[in-house]
């Protein structure tokens, strides 16, 4: 009976991880939801998304695979809040630079 007790522990820890994980993804999408003012309709077709998800579910994931998703997720976060802050600063930088001879390059 070992094996029936470490199965159902091995079970619960990864309830536990996919819920764990479950909570970060939602956090992840609330906080793009907030700094991208999001609607009605965006809700709606991210909801439209999460219901087709089931047949690609894998039905077991391991921790390592849940841990990579939500870095991943959470890269692509980082990418969408301040890769815009720093392209539109370099955009500024170059819009006002100035020339050798000290006259800005703007007209």
């Amino acid at each position: 009976m070992k094996w029936l007790t470490e199965s159902t522990a091995l079970t619960a820890r990864r309830g536990t991880v996919f819920a764990v994980y479950g909570l970060v993804v939602f956090a992840l999408v609330a906080r793009v939801a907030n700094l991208d003012e999001w609607t009605v309709a965006r809700w709606i077709v991210l909801l439209g998304f999460v219901a087709t998800v089931g047949p690609d579910r894998i039905r077991e994931p391991t921790v390592r695979a849940l841990v990579a998703g939500v870095a991943f997720f959470a890269g692509l976060t980082w990418v969408v809040t301040y890769l815009p802050e720093l392209w539109f600063g370099v955009a500024y930088l170059l819009n006002h630079a100035r020339t050798t001879s000290g006259t800005s390059t703007t007209r």
